[in-house]
């Protein structure tokens, strides 16, 4: 697939409580940030919240959007729990998944693919034989 985006939305803590991170593990992405969140995605600076707080689920100020422009066979994101070990509302959700599918060009079973040739050129075309071999076009 290509131009693959999603949400990542939630993103909150708690003084004293939980603390929401999340790791992107697929590099090759860039990223928008709500306006209560910091961080780059990597696990020495995860996307978290930049002062404790609980966000509303659809405030859009703790979500994320991260983006892959190019062709992208899996992502791979981590949620942390941060350092508390309190497990108390501690989740995120994902949302508003797109992406364009990526095409790949095939020929029918058989067929001939000639490329450009100058006119002042020549040259052979062979093909392969079924037991190995090949023979002249």
């Amino acid at each position: 697939m290509e131009n693959l985006s999603f949400s990542i939305h939630d993103i909150d803590s708690t003084y004293g409580g939980y603390r929401d991170e999340v790791v992107i593990l697929t590099s090759g992405y860039t990223y928008s940030l709500g306006s209560t969140l910091q961080g780059s995605g990597t696990s020495s600076s995860p996307f978290r919240r930049s002062s404790w707080g609980d966000n509303p689920i659809n405030s859009g100020s703790g979500a994320v959007t991260v983006t892959w422009a190019g062709p992208i066979q899996e992502v791979t994101f981590r949620y942390r729990a941060g350092t508390s070990g309190n497990s108390q509302n501690q989740h995120v959700a994902l949302s508003r998944i797109s992406f364009t599918d990526c095409l790949v060009e095939t020929q029918p079973r058989g067929a001939i693919v000639v490329p450009d040739i100058p006119q002042s050129s020549t040259t052979s075309l062979m093909s392969t034989t079924a037991d190995g071999g090949t023979q002249d076009l």
